[in-house]
């Protein structure tokens, strides 16, 4: 009989930290989902102002640091033109900047619509940042200029603050490589490192769902 209570009671802690995790990961997956979509209108109500096109590097860098003022959770707010070079910035920098080598630049210029990238160490500012570029285009459809707009990872502590953590739970929130841009919940910090040092192997490419594993301490942990 006490077998049966202590594995009824086991079973119902389990399914009580299954589900709150799972709420916990969704609350983060939605929040993150809302930054995107919050991204994604700032740069597109910025195209639409009649002071960014045609591009005038002075004109327009001071129009960007006066809205990045509004909005200090970005490292930096950008406009480049299709040659793959930042004209026009929102914090001081010697101009041009070569983007030719970021994903985000050559995967905007390919899909010719919102894209949000992965970690990068931004060149304007030399700060870890999450980056989001959208394009304006002309009448064939061609990218005419690229707006972009770098959100600075730290920003994440307070964009998740409200966010409780039950359970001592420890949160990640990954880029498409594996590279960690968030962390709550530990003592490290891991931010830039690779997921790979720090969650079970091939937790970072697993399916959606519940998954039963051990931390690299050996600790029977559920992730979600």
């Amino acid at each position: 009989w006490t077998a049966y209570v202590y594995h009824s009671l086991e079973c119902h802690e389990r399914r009580q930290a299954v589900e709150t995790v799972r709420r916990l990961g969704e609350r983060f997956a939605d929040r993150h989902l809302a930054i995107s979509g919050e991204t994604r209108r700032l740069l597109m109500t910025l195209s639409r102002m009649e002071m960014i096109s045609p591009l005038d590097p002075v004109r327009t860098s001071n129009l960007l640091a006066d809205i990045h003022h509004d909005f200090p959770q970005y490292a930096t707010l950008v406009a480049a033109t299709p040659d793959g070079f930042v004209r026009a910035c929102s914090v001081p920098v010697k101009l041009p900047i070569d983007i030719r080598d970021r994903p985000w630049y050559r995967e905007v210029m390919t899909s010719k619509s919102f894209v949000a990238d992965r970690f990068i160490i931004s060149k304007s500012t030399g700060i870890a940042s999450l980056p989001y570029a959208y394009p304006i285009l002309d009448d064939r459809g061609e990218v005419r200029l690229i707006l972009g707009a770098a959100l600075n990872l730290s920003a994440f502590e307070q964009l998740f603050a409200d966010i409780p953590t039950d359970y001592q739970a420890v949160s990640y929130l990954l880029d498409q490589n594996g590279v960690i841009l968030h962390a709550r919940g530990t003592s490290d910090s891991p931010i830039g490192g690779k997921a790979q040092d720090f969650l079970p192997a091939g937790l970072d490419t697993a399916a959606a769902g519940v998954h039963d594993l051990e931390d690299k301490n050996g600790r029977a942990m559920i992730f979600v």
